[in-house]
């Protein structure tokens, strides 16, 4: 269910739990077949974005912060499974996950906390996501925001399509 999703996303319940509660939504699923489920929405990091996040992170023009809705399942299964994740870690500056810091996007108090733990002007950053509802409450913190379209637009175009930005 999304609200046990959810929760699961801002840290209040273990890993253990949350598959517990699964366990008893479908109990003829095993703890591990949820966690692979769970998984199974997970990508691979493309060459081209990573390629993309080391020049910009080599060039130290820009400050980069990642700012994810994830869980401790989630990150297990990248850390054990994507070569590049320390790479693509490394690329930022700061690197915010939803359930270390009980809060999840698009609740407006976790751009502000990213803003003050990093000492931010809001209208100097750029908040990239591709979900409206969460681009839509971080512009109310008055950060810049590009709702970016998977499949019809790459986090790689960034200077073309929000060249009045920069």
């Amino acid at each position: 269910s999304e609200s046990l999703n959810h929760e699961y996303e801002k840290g209040k319940l273990t890993s253990e739990e949350f598959v517990e509660a699964y366990k008893k939504i479908l109990p003829n699923i095993s703890g591990e077949e949820i966690k692979r489920a769970w998984n199974s929405m997970l990508l691979d990091l493309p060459e081209n974005r990573l390629d993309f996040l080391r020049k910009l992170a080599a060039e130290k023009k820009f400050k980069l912060f990642l700012l994810s809705n994830t869980n401790k399942i989630h990150m297990d299964w990248v850390a054990a499974n994507i070569a590049e994740f320390q790479v693509f870690k490394d690329c930022f500056d700061g690197f915010y996950l939803s359930y270390e810091m009980g809060i999840r996007k698009p609740n407006p108090k976790i751009y502000e906390w990213v803003l003050n733990d990093q000492n931010l002007k809001a209208d100097e950053c750029i908040f990239v996501d591709d979900k409206s509802e969460n681009t839509a409450s971080a512009s109310k913190v008055g950060l810049h925001t590009w709702n970016l379209k998977p499949g019809q637009e790459d986090v790689t175009q960034l200077f073309e399509i929000k060249k009045e930005l920069f």
